[in-house]
């Protein structure tokens, strides 16, 4: 009798030990573990979050596509524009003025100018001005904003003579600078967008305008140089503005249309 009643108290023990066990391990399969669910919070925020940046993009997108719209309405515009990386001179700036003929062409009017310290063998002189006037062609091609351009320039360069040159001139000096100016060709290509509320804004990515045909050229302190090295220099200056092909890269363009 000892060892039945033995035997039924060992049994009843294990069965209430077992039954906690059994109740964890269904807790367990109920509630999901903590990793997996810092997981899900994860995922949906990156969704919510791609999504809003889908949506950003669109809106970004129908605004850029409008330039074609805008420009298919015809109109004029006008902006202001920077050339920091512009040969001969750098750093020019310039207005331009233009309308648009239909939604892949428009005509404009433009106006660089810049002025620096001359670098180099050329720190002899006083100063370089540089001032272009350009009637451009631009054709879009049936996109957007990428477009080409080309047309006509009519270019101005002036060399100011250095204080030094000046002072080996006999008697007193009436000159005190050099001037050229000459016809050329332009071409290039960039992207211009034109949004609804008529704010327009662009780059060219390069341009090339190339000197033709010298119409001007005053450089009478070739001849009146105090010295050889003096009169050698203005030549070699004078030769290397003449031709010199200016090319350019990212010019800026913002403005307006109406």
């Amino acid at each position: 009798m000892r060892y039945f009643l033995l035997v039924v108290g060992m049994m009843f023990a294990g069965s209430v030990m077992a039954a906690p066990v059994e109740a964890s391990k269904e807790a367990s399969k109920e509630a999901p573990p903590a990793v997996e669910t810092v997981a899900e919070s994860v995922k949906e925020t990156a969704k919510e979050a791609g999504e809003k940046i889908d949506q950003a993009v669109v809106r970004v997108d129908e605004r850029l596509t409008q330039a074609r719209a805008s420009r298919a309405r015809g109109g004029w515009f006008a902006a202001v524009e920077y050339s920091y990386l512009d040969m001969i001179l750098p750093s020019k700036f310039g207005l331009v003025v233009g309308k648009n003929r239909d939604q892949n062409t428009s005509w404009e009017l433009e106006y660089l100018s810049g002025s620096i310290k001359p670098p180099g063998f050329l720190d002899r002189f006083g100063g370089l001005e540089e001032q272009r006037y350009s009637f451009l062609w631009r054709k879009y091609l049936g996109t957007n904003s990428f477009n080409l351009f080309a047309g006509v320039h009519y270019g101005k360069f002036t060399i100011q003579i250095g204080d030094a040159m000046l002072s080996r001139v006999a008697g007193t000096p009436t000159i005190d600078a050099m001037r050229l100016e000459a016809f050329g060709g332009t071409v290039g290509l960039g992207n211009r967008w034109t949004l609804k509320n008529g704010l327009t804004f662009g780059v060219d990515w390069l341009s090339w305008a190339q000197p033709l045909v010298v119409i001007s050229r005053k450089a009478a302190f070739i001849d009146e140089a105090g010295t050889a090295d003096d009169g050698s220099d203005a030549r070699s200056a004078m030769n290397l503005v003449s031709y010199f092909p200016r090319f350019s890269a990212v010019k800026l363009h913002l403005g307006y249309s109406f």
